[in-house]
Order: C-alpha cells, then sequence, then structure tokens
C-alpha cells in the first residue's frame, strides 16, 4: 500500500442519489467502477487487481464485498474483502469449503488528501458487517516496505503470521514481492476482529494511515 497521487471523479451513475458536498458515504461500487478502481489501486499499491471480478453480479467471483467511500464526487477510498481466489471457477469440496470459511482483504487504499480521517476504518466497519455468516477468518497480506500500514492491521485486530512455506520447485526468490521487498501476512478471527470494532466505537477514534 503507497500513496496515490490524486484524486480521481467517480463515473457517471444513475438512479441512485448524489451525496451532498462534504458528506461522506461508503456505499457498494458499481460495475461501472471497476476500471476506476483498478487504476486507484495500480497507483497505490504498484500491483494490479481486477475489481471487475469481484464486482460483477453474475459471476461466481461475487461473493466478494467491494466498497468505496465517497467525499462528493471523489472516492476517497476502496476495499475489496472476498474469496481467496476470485477470478477461480466455481469448486467443490474441501477447497470450496475452505473459499466460503476463510476470505481475504485483497485491497485498501485511501486518497492521500483523506488520511487520518477515519476512511479505511469506515470501509473495513461496513465491510464486516456485510460478512456472510460462513465465513469465520480473515487474512491478508502487506508489502514489508509500505511503513505504518501494519500499525492500521494491528490495530483493527489482525495477528502477524509467518508466511506459508513454499511450494515445491519454487525458489526462495519467489516469495519476494515487487520491488524486492518481502510480504507481510496477517490473519484474525471474524469474532476477534468484530470484538476489536466494537470497542472502538466507545472510544475516541484514532486514525492510521494507509500509506
Amino acid at each position: 500500500m503507497a500513496a496515490i497521487n490524486g484524486l480521481r471523479t467517480r463515473p457517471a451513475t444513475h438512479r441512485r442519489p448524489v451525496p451532498r458536498p462534504g458528506r461522506r458515504v461508503v456505499r457498494p461500487a458499481n460495475a461501472n467502477e471497476a476500471a476506476v478502481l483498478s487504476c486507484l489501486h495500480r497507483s497505490l499499491a504498484q500491483e494490479a487487481f481486477a475489481f471487475d471480478t469481484c464486482i460483477a453480479p453474475a459471476s461466481p467471483a461475487s461473493r466478494s464485498v467491494v466498497l468505496v467511500c465517497e467525499v462528493s464526487e471523489t472516492i476517497a477510498g476502496y476495499l475489496c474483502l472476498g474469496v481467496l481466489t476470485p477470478m477461480l471457477e466455481e469448486t467443490t469440496g474441501p477447497a470450496a469449503d475452505d473459499r466460503c470459511t476463510r476470505w481475504v482483504l485483497h485491497a485498501l487504499g485511501v486518497a492521500p488528501q483523506f488520511r487520518r480521517t477515519g476512511v479505511a476504518t469506515d470501509l473495513w466497519r461496513a465491510s464486516l458487517d456485510q460478512l456472510p455468516s460462513a465465513v469465520t477468518q480473515v487474512s491478508s497480506r502487506l508489502r514489508r516496505d509500505t511503513g505504518t500500514a501494519g500499525a492500521w492491521f494491528r490495530a483493527s485486530g489482525f495477528d502477524l503470521t509467518p508466511p506459508a512455506e513454499p511450494r515445491p520447485g519454487r525458489t526462495d526468490e519467489d516469495a519476494v514481492g515487487p520491488g524486492g521487498a518481502r510480504e507481510l501476512h496477517f490473519q484474525a478471527s471474524v469474532s476477534a476482529l468484530r470484538a476489536i470494532q466494537d470497542l472502538s466505537r466507545a472510544k475516541p477514534s484514532r486514525a492510521y494511515p494507509l500509506p
């Protein structure tokens, strides 16, 4: 997670109210916003993510929550939480069961103008409220060189976990992320994550930056 240089105006949408200037709204992403979100994420994380596969309602990958935080005409932040492999086709057996109970925080970004204003926390709380009851664990990964973003994960209830063992045939270099930066892996139970959010609602909010 890294800084983006500017804000993107959301594409035109229909049959939904436009927020008043300055009003913050967290809402589901629209299908015609997939390209904008992909562009924002590429600028933020220096990696590609196919938001359209998670937003499309007719896709098996629709088992995802994709939210945007909108301030006036601007997308201030976005979040994608869903199945482990959103581009895979439906499977059956233990693999499918694991995909139903374990979800991944694929993407979470906040424009620099809105950092330390609680945008990431608002998106995260809204996504937890929309998790299917079958989901029991959430995990995520983070490039080691992303600075203080790790503080947000820990404050939200995630535990730092060791990365999975390399698969046969993979070298140690295969585990290195973009730019030579190794990844940090986080994981937590949904019950623990919700408990942390319940406690945080009762305290003055403290915003953690997402670099």
